[in-house]
């Protein structure tokens, strides 16, 4: 579990569903990311984020409200394959109900989780990204201090080549950099509960130039969900 001022990230519960169904049926919320979801669909979501937990893989966790319960969104981090140009690799993401934005929350969870990924489970690098046009999450990534891959645009291979929301920015936190300001020294983290991930159980991370892309092109693989 991790808790910050405002915020606690933790695992799923059979409740949760049905709260993330009306976030999954809001379309502005999902405009970017794939369309909205069916109940059945979100419950899927759960059950699949949920495996990853019980499995010792950092996931997307429910993400609520301490001071009344309520469940806001899902926060949290994702091993990207090498279908990414840049992975495997580790993601950091968010996605909130439209009620609680604008109130400084993906921050501030976002914050943490990056404490969490560079301070307990040691990588050196986590990515975010997101549409072209969907400039309030591009906002989130400048807030948190991460850094836009020059040239890193790509298209994202969950998506088919003639969706307007193919193409995706890319940008990057580098631990070196985290580690060292002062800011994320003394974040909003107040306690962190999630087990560190093993070699043995992460994806390795490539050797090569974190912030380059490859140049070879990514294969479209239809119209599968992103994790988030």
């Amino acid at each position: 579990m991790i808790e910050t001022d405002r915020l606690k990230l933790r695992d799923w519960r059979e409740a949760d569903k049905s709260l993330l169904s009306v976030i999954h049926a809001d379309p502005e919320v999902m405009q970017f990311l794939g369309g909205t979801k069916t109940a059945s669909e979100t419950s899927d979501f759960v059950d699949q984020l949920t495996q990853l937990s019980e499995g010792g893989e950092p996931t997307f966790w429910a993400t609520e409200r301490i001071d009344d319960g309520s469940l806001i969104g899902a926060v949290g981090l994702h091993w990207l394959g090498d279908d990414f140009p840049f992975g495997p690799a580790l993601e950091v993401g968010w996605r909130l109900g439209r009620d609680y934005w604008g109130k400084g929350y993906a921050t501030e969870a976002a914050r943490a989780v990056l404490d969490y990924a560079f301070g307990t489970l040691d990588v050196p690098r986590v990515y975010a990204f997101t549409a072209l046009k969907n400039k309030r999450s591009e906002i989130v990534m400048q807030r948190l201090g991460m850094t836009r891959v020059e040239g890193g645009e790509f298209p994202h291979p969950d998506y088919l080549p003639t969706d307007p929301s193919a193409m995706h920015m890319l940008y990057v936190a580098e631990k070196t950099i985290w580690m060292s300001d002062s800011q994320a020294l003394n974040s909003h983290k107040r306690t962190v509960a999630f087990p560190s991930i093993s070699d043995e159980s992460a994806p390795a991370m490539t050797a090569q130039d974190p912030i380059l892309l490859k140049n070879s092109a990514l294969p479209m693989l239809g119209t599968r969900d992103s994790i988030l």
